[in-house]
């Protein structure tokens, strides 16, 4: 039953990832190029193989120009784009909203902050 779950989360979130660089009216290249993610990366997450990492999410909302939750179903104020709806715990919805008030540089320190935490979490 998790594995339906996870592979459905998957799907989703990578659907709404290319949802977003459509609509922004990017291709996979400009994405990975602005996010820093591989263009093979970036499509296995398009594809659901794949999800994204806490560090790989912040930079590719910052790269869209969205919000952390816009991936797990939450659409922007004032958008009209079509999103898979997921839920998202609370400590990451918190995070998402603070994010949202960071400026570019401020928004690029939290996500090598980030990146630095899951990596130290990978080790143990």
């Amino acid at each position: 039953m998790a594995d339906q779950s996870n592979t459905r989360l998957r799907a989703a979130v990578g659907r709404n990832i290319m949802l977003a660089r459509q609509g922004r009216g990017l291709t996979e290249g400009a994405l990975a190029e602005l996010s820093g993610i591989t263009p093979a990366l970036l499509e296995a997450f398009e594809q659901g193989v794949k999800r994204p990492d806490a560090s790989q999410q912040f930079a590719l909302a910052a790269a869209l120009q969205c919000s952390l939750g816009h991936f797990y179903g939450q659409a922007e104020q004032g958008t009209t784009s079509p999103v898979i709806a997921f839920t998202v715990p609370g400590p990451v919805q918190q995070l998402a909203a603070l994010a949202q008030e960071l400026q570019s540089d401020q928004l690029q320190a939290l996500v090598l902050f980030v990146s630095s935490v899951v990596k130290k979490k990978r080790k143990h």
